[in-house]
């Protein structure tokens, strides 16, 4: 029955060796995404190396020209002691411009990647998965008669004209759950990329440079 201030509260959870954590985000899904999840993972439970080598992953990430590709964090002495690191960053207005990058992977290594200007439709899409999917699959050496193409169920990639060239170019596409877990390895692959981008001592000052970056990394 006593009012007491939050700082009290807070003091005395630490008193008590209570540490403070950021709660955790995950996407809200529904009964019917739970069932297709849980559907997925039986229907690959028992799914060999063999079975996993004949997926081709793909996926898409934006990059700015100015950065930051990776999260930045400096550290800080109590008092007047200054930082070790500047807890400051330049930036350019609206990012300086940014790209959209697609990118493939398989067991056997890397397929191709590209670039465009941000913002992706499907018909560029088509033209993206035209040049590049075949060519990468042939590259990494799967078996077309084993070959499954991965996407996530982002609209550009489940539009209508996007299906017909998949019926029409007889690409198996690997049925993925709505709100899927990220299970994609190429979401980890393009991170590490961003993560590289990050340690370049300059920015850089056009979109062919970051492109020549990217394929440094």
């Amino acid at each position: 029955g006593v009012h007491v201030h939050e700082r009290t509260i807070d003091k005395f959870l630490k008193m008590e060796g209570l540490k403070t954590y950021v709660q955790r985000k995950k996407p809200k899904l529904t009964q019917e995404q739970i069932a297709a999840r849980y559907q997925f993972a039986k229907d690959h439970l028992k799914w060999t190396v063999e079975d996993w080598s004949n997926v081709m992953f793909s996926d898409e990430i934006i990059v700015s020209l100015a950065g930051p590709y990776e999260k930045i964090f400096y550290r800080s002495g109590s008092g007047n002691t200054r930082p070790e690191l500047n807890p400051t960053r330049n930036t350019k207005q609206g990012g300086g411009g940014k790209m959209m990058i697609w990118g493939c992977m398989t067991s056997n290594g890397l397929g191709d990647a590209c670039w465009f200007p941000e913002g992706l439709d499907s018909q560029l899409y088509v033209e993206v998965l035209q040049d590049y999917v075949l060519l990468s699959r042939d590259y990494c050496g799967i078996d077309p008669e084993k070959f499954t193409f991965q996407q996530d169920n982002a609209k550009v990639h489940t539009a209508n004209i996007v299906k017909e060239y998949f019926r029409k170019s007889k690409i198996p596409v690997f049925k993925w759950p709505v709100n899927s877990p990220d299970l994609n390895p190429n979401e980890n692959l393009l991170e590490n990329v961003k993560d590289h981008l990050g340690q370049y001592d300059t920015d850089p000052e056009s979109m062919p440079e970051i492109w020549e970056r990217v394929q440094d990394v």
